[in-house]
């Protein structure tokens, strides 16, 4: 049996640009395929993304 882990972890943002900058200032880099209307995060294990709240409903 293969335990279960967490390989993908999205979050809301209310105010992208803000969010994407304190990860980057926590000294994450962000993926190549991120773009103006998302990003995306190489973590230990875990691939952040974060997507605007904003229209997403």
């Amino acid at each position: 049996m293969v335990p279960q882990r967490v390989s993908l972890l999205t979050l809301g943002a209310w105010n992208l640009p803000k969010l994407r900058s304190f990860y980057r200032q926590l000294g994450r880099t962000e993926g190549k395929t991120s773009s103006g209307t998302y990003a995306i995060f190489n973590t230990v294990g875990v691939i952040l993304t974060v997507f605007p709240i904003e229209g997403a409903c």
